[in-house]
């Protein structure tokens, strides 16, 4: 299958990013390139290149954690803006577009290198901080994110994750237009189930969602409860977007998309559009919720943006002696 050959690339991708980021950890895990939340009723994996996801072929975001099946292939984030004259997008997607760097080490709230000043938002919460310094094609945006992961180990907040993102403008002018977008490759059932999905629109919360199209996999969903929801972009395994234009026009997609037929879909929350003033930033959050079925889908997806931590109101980040700023902690 198309999406197993895929799979050996990535896994090889992944192997050779290890080797290049041995600078910052030497070692997966615990302060590595890659590190788990493990302490609620799901099971994923994050990577400290603005991504999420399991491409040894496994699968991640296993729901529920003990005895469940995965329900993600990947998930990434976007960033991008046309207020440059040419069209510039920021990705992590499929773990093979590196255009994020690690400036801050991916660090779990539970290891003893978190940092200091970053509030605790749940009982288990991972930090990144990362520039778009190898944006490809049309160059890098000239951002740094933050992004603030959290998860609880309770019900009824144990079926989420949620992922904070603070976006810092590191140019000598305002970005305009800037879009935000959260792409997830969800596999509802995994490696063996993901050519049967289905993705529906639940309008009353802007949440798209994926199900098995035979059932008995569970619903999988996304929810953002900071940001400006736009809407969301549908697209299957044969028309991944290659190019910065292609990207952005995905981006600025202003309707909720479905997909009626079973297949292996791709679905991507939109936000938008921002203004991110010179040396100042932008809030925008997306939380993944999981359910038996799609009334428990609704009932946590409620559950999660009822928790959202909120917004603390400062990044990690300080403008040097010339007015740019750099990494508090390189």
């Amino acid at each position: 299958m198309k999406k197993s050959i895929v799979t050996l690339l990535l896994v090889i991708a992944v192997a050779l990013v290890g080797y290049a980021y041995s600078e910052y950890s030497g070692t997966a895990g615990r302060g590595g390139y890659f590190d788990y939340h493990d302490n609620s009723n799901v099971l994923l994996k994050v990577w400290d290149v603005m991504g999420e996801g399991d491409v040894s072929g496994d699968g991640a975001w296993i729901y529920p954690r003990v005895g469940g099946e995965p329900h993600l292939y990947v998930s990434g984030f976007w960033v991008g803006t046309d207020c440059h004259g040419a069209i510039k997008v920021s990705v992590s997607y499929q773990l093979t577009e590196l255009e994020f760097d690690p400036v801050l080490d991916l660090v779990m709230s539970d290891d003893a290198g978190w940092p200091g000043g970053i509030p605790v938002f749940s009982d288990l919460d991972s930090y990144v901080r990362c520039n778009d310094d190898e944006a490809g094609e049309a160059g890098p945006i000239a951002i740094e994110v933050e992004r603030h992961g959290y998860s609880f180990s309770a019900p009824p907040k144990d079926d989420f994750i949620g992922f904070q993102y603070k976006i810092y403008n590191n140019n000598d002018e305002d970005l305009t237009n800037v879009y935000i977008s959260r792409p997830c490759d969800f596999d509802v059932g995994g490696e063996t189930s993901y050519l049967d999905d289905l993705v529906g629109h639940d309008s009353s919360r802007n949440m798209p969602y994926m199900y098995d199209g035979v059932g008995g996999h569970g619903y999988i969903g996304v929810v953002c409860p900071q940001g400006t929801p736009l809407g969301s972009k549908v697209w299957d395994i044969m028309n991944d977007p290659e190019t910065d234009v292609a990207k952005f026009d995905c981006m600025t997609n202003a309707t909720w998309e479905t997909g009626d037929t079973p297949d292996d879909w791709r679905v991507m929350y939109n936000t938008g559009p921002y203004t991110i003033p010179v040396d100042g930033y932008i809030t925008v959050a997306f939380i993944t919720v999981s359910g038996d079925d799609l009334a428990d889908l609704q009932a946590n997806a409620d559950e999660a943006m009822d928790s959202y931590p909120g917004d603390t109101g400062t990044v990690n980040i300080v403008p040097s002696s010339i007015g740019r700023v750099k990494a508090l902690y390189k």
